[in-house]
């Protein structure tokens, strides 16, 4: 989503058409676009967008952390990138304000209300865990789900009526963690790993965190990333390396809808 919707804001800085390719094969994924967000944007087939990667007729990178050398000129630029795009100038395109632009389709939005409900009036921090075989070593190694519980028990010693929301991709921890504290909440019926179902329960996270009051997160993940960008960086995000940890001074009051978490309390 990242580079996709930094595509997008690319093309409406510059007046230019937009359409995309949802190589969901590649990425390992079976949900189509439309079924985490509704939206309207042009879709262009994979038979297509191979033909418009010819190198006569666009441009195409792994890369865009710099403006496409040989861009400048064609008909049509063709990216193909993971990472973040620029534009022209270097600046950095603002795929957040996209983001949050886009509205959860009608699956995903009723499991972010209806965990929402659970959840009650009070505060609560994001407690993001990967403990998925398929997550990154680093992960795995600097953050154990003992350094999260570690980290909440701290927390409530401060704020015993805190609320904790836990998205994690194996759903044994975060029943373990539900137990545990009993003042969390998590997701139920999440389905299959990369399944439809499974997808659309981790876009229904990233909303739920983003809601929250800040989030405790894996070291070395950028799944939190858009959780950052839907709040419009108003949240802190600690690992076990950061260096501001979440506290009475970094909490921040939590969202008024978990529909649109970018929208805070406003001061009396």
């Amino acid at each position: 989503m990242r580079s996709l919707l930094g595509a997008k804001d690319l093309s409406d800085r510059h007046g230019w058409d937009f359409s995309y390719t949802w190589d969901d094969r590649s990425a390992g994924l079976s949900a189509e676009l439309d079924e985490l967000w509704q939206n309207e944007f042009e879709r262009s087939s994979r038979a297509t967008a191979t033909l418009w990667s010819f190198p006569s007729r666009a441009y195409l990178s792994g890369d865009q952390r710099t403006w496409p050398a040989g861009a400048e000129g064609r008909r049509r630029i063709n990216l193909k990138t993971g990472d973040y795009i620029v534009d022209r100038d270097g600046e950095r395109l603002d795929w957040g304000k996209q983001l949050r632009a886009l509205r959860p389709a009608a699956p995903v939005a009723r499991r972010i209300e209806q965990v929402a409900r659970e959840l009650g009036q009070g505060e609560f921090v994001g407690v993001m865990i990967r403990a998925h075989e398929a997550s990154h070593p680093k992960t795995k190694e600097l953050s154990p789900v003992s350094w999260y519980e570690r980290r909440m028990l701290e927390l409530l010693e401060h704020r015993p009526d805190l609320r904790f929301y836990i998205s994690c991709d194996v759903p044994a921890v975060a029943d373990a963690l539900v137990a545990q504290f009993p003042r969390a909440v998590t997701q139920r019926n999440k389905g299959g790993y990369n399944t439809t179902t499974g997808t659309q329960a981790a876009v229904a996270d990233v909303y739920l965190l983003a809601s929250s009051a800040g989030i405790l997160r894996p070291y070395w993940s950028s799944f939190t990333t858009m959780s950052s960008e839907l709040a419009a960086q108003t949240i802190v995000l600690e690992d076990s390396q950061s260096d501001v940890p979440l506290g009475a001074q970094t909490l921040v009051p939590r969202a008024v809808d978990p529909l649109r978490p970018w929208e805070r309390p406003t001061a009396p």
